[in-house]
């Protein structure tokens, strides 16, 4: 392969890169950032109040997050009369959500730390 030739291949070699990054950045940026902060799953996923509005804030909490079988199968109600009679009270809340997915929660993961 002579120096020119390779120069060429380097040189699309590098173009291919630069156009795959962009392309991206670009479907990151129009796409995926938009539907994570107004996505049509906010308007099954009502949790943010729950962080931010709670009275009791000496009592811990317990929060059960996941799919639809978390969603049927927690009853904060019993999880917390049984945790009541063993140490104390909790406030327990069911956060499962239909169609979950750990990406979709990344946008609450900070307030429930915080809370």
């Amino acid at each position: 392969m002579h120096f020119d030739e390779m120069a060429k291949v380097c040189l699309a070699l590098l173009f291919a890169i630069i156009v795959a990054v962009a392309a991206y950045y670009c479907v990151i940026t129009i796409f995926v950032d938009p539907y994570l902060q107004n996505g049509t799953w906010k308007l099954i996923s009502n949790n943010f109040d729950v962080y931010h509005n709670e009275t009791s804030v000496d009592t811990p909490r317990i929060y059960f997050i996941g799919n639809s079988q978390v969603m049927a199968a927690v009853d904060p109600a019993v999880v917390a009369a049984g945790l009541g009679q063993k140490n104390g009270t909790y406030s327990v809340y069911n956060l499962g959500v239909n169609f979950d997915t750990p990406l979709q929660r990344t946008i609450e993961l900070s307030d429930m730390i915080k809370s």
